[in-house]
């Protein structure tokens, strides 16, 4: 176990909200990513005035189609300058008995440079269910009972083995701070795990007296 001084575990869910704040302009290229990977040109909106209390006001332009198939449900996430689109349903073949098909694949666009790249196979299905946190320079993923990290810079996946305690069914959150990801368990909180990235490492929070 490690200590954590009180009021720790709300500090790092303040500093989450706090950078969700700042990257709203984010959400608007994610809705126009969803919009083009089924199949409809992808345009990008650019905020003037990020000021919170300002109305929106910028301007749409058409940028570069995704070097992708069709699909939704994809898994998007930010990181840095780049937004990921990560796996998905492939739209052919939905509605039919052999239902929509799962995609492995994912790219990055950069709209600084309106470019996308290839990102490496995922090497499971990933879809916009997943439970997902960034986690530094990082992701975390859940597949069902097993935890994946995928490395932005090196553009790698690798599991993280999680201790037997973990149950993934019971899991109802998780939040990140620098290197360590927060993984909350149970309705009443009744456990916080701790992963910390840089040591590879588990530890339990001590019971909360909130």
């Amino acid at each position: 176990e490690i200590d954590v001084p009180e009021g720790d575990l709300a500090t790092v869910v303040d500093r989450g909200r706090s950078r969700q704040r700042r990257r709203r302009w984010v959400g608007v290229i994610v809705a126009a990513l969803i919009v083009a990977l089924v199949g409809i040109p992808f345009v990008l909106f650019d905020r003037a005035d990020q000021s919170p209390a300002s109305p929106i006001a910028g301007s749409w332009e058409e940028v570069t189609p995704a070097p992708l198939s069709p699909r939704s449900s994809s898994l998007v996430m930010t990181a840095g300058d780049e937004v990921l689109v990560l796996g998905g349903l492939g739209v052919d073949g939905c509605g039919t008995e052999n239902g929509c098909a799962q995609l492995n694949d994912g790219a990055a666009y950069e709209p600084a440079t309106d470019t996308w790249r290839m990102l490496v196979a995922i090497p499971f299905q990933v879809t916009d269910a997943r439970l997902a946190q960034r986690v530094g320079n990082s992701f975390v993923v859940l597949e069902r009972d097993r935890w994946w990290r995928y490395d932005v810079a090196a553009d790698g996946w690798s599991r993280i083995s999680a201790p037997d305690v973990l149950r993934p069914d019971r899991i109802t959150g998780i939040t990140a701070s620098d290197s360590d990801l927060y993984v909350v368990e149970g309705k009443a909180k009744d456990q916080i795990h701790v992963f910390n990235l840089d040591d590879d490492q588990w530890s339990t929070l001590p019971p909360s007296t909130i």
